[in-house]
């Protein structure tokens, strides 16, 4: 799970959107505070100086009240934009847990289902057929015995062949909704 977060892209934009809602919201809630305006200035009175005139400076502190608009509606919707926005990081993160623990499922039941049709399992198909033959050879069953034990070790490799090929796609499933390439040690461990 922490892998699938850390490597996610998808995720990290689901938090991207939560952070980028949560500052619309700031800037909303700040629009109700007073801007404070510094304003100076500088003039000369008619004529100038060189004729009797006089120079004026002066300055001032402005500041607006908003106290019709109260910017309202503008804090709705980035109050709504957050929710909807954690919301969707939210649903994101449960179904990447449940892609998770669903490719860690199949990857767990592959696992088990080769293990299962192991190289004991063929073995033991292939000493079937070899015995069979034997007893053909010595007369003692038909040729319809030989054509089953034949039937039974190509369905035994066919099962394994197609258990080895659900372990894979397992595999690229549970990397797949990880967001990465896992390393899996000879037990099938993720690494």
């Amino acid at each position: 799970m922490a892998r699938a977060v850390e490597r996610r892209t998808d995720l990290q934009a689901a938090a991207s959107r939560v952070i980028a809602a949560r500052k619309e919201l700031s800037l909303a809630n700040r629009e109700i505070i007073p801007n404070l305006t510094v304003f100076g200035f500088y003039r000369e009175e008619a004529g100038g100086r060189d004729k009797g005139g006089s120079d004026i400076t002066g300055g001032g502190i402005g500041f607006e009240l908003p106290l019709l608009d109260r910017y309202e509606g503008e804090r709705q919707i980035a109050t709504a934009e957050l929710a909807q926005a954690q919301l969707d990081q939210d649903n994101l993160q449960r179904e990447v847990r449940l892609q998770v623990l669903s490719a860690i499922s199949a990857y767990e039941a592959g696992r088990e289902r080769a293990d299962a049709l192991s190289d004991a399992v063929l073995e033991a198909a292939e000493s079937s057929l070899e015995l069979t033959r034997r007893s053909f050879a010595a007369g003692k069953v038909g040729a319809t015995a030989i054509t089953s034990a034949q039937n039974n070790l190509f369905d035994v490799r066919r099962d394994y062949l197609d258990a080895l090929g659900a372990l894979v796609t397992a595999g690229t499933d549970l990397e797949r909704a990880t967001g990465g390439l896992l390393v899996m040690d000879s037990r099938g461990a993720s690494q």
